[in-house]
Formats: C-alpha cells, structure tokens, sequence
C-alpha cells in the first residue's frame, strides 16, 4: 500500500502551524500575566521573527517522490 507523500507533508505543515498557533497564545497570556512584554524570538532561514509578527509558509510540492 503506497502512502501518498504530499498528504504526509501537509499533515506535518498543518501539526506546525497548530503548535505555532498554541505557543502564541501562551506567549500572549504571559504577556498579560506579567509587567512588561514577554517576546519569544526564534530564527528561520536567517530571519528573526517574534511571537507577535505574522509569518507566511509557502509549501512548495514538486513530485510525490520528493519529501
């Protein structure tokens, strides 16, 4: 039975952006639990982004038999 590769990386893109989506929420109730803000930073591919900033993930699926 052939498991169709692009569903398994959407299922991961989709797994991500929910943990991403949780973790902004945690960082927003810090924010209102403590004086002063409480950012999280991470970096991708170089760039430096913060909890509060909006990111946009373009998926790119050439074939099946890439992954």
């Amino acid at each position: 039975m052939a498991i169709n590769k692009r569903t398994v990386v959407l299922k991961i893109f989709y797994i991500i952006l929910i943990i991403c989506t949780i973790a902004s929420y945690g960082c927003k109730k810090k924010k209102d639990n403590h004086e002063g803000p409480v950012i999280s930073q991470f970096t991708v591919n170089g760039n430096t982004y913060h909890s509060s900033d909006t990111i946009t993930y373009s998926v790119q699926v050439e074939s099946d038999d890439m992954i």
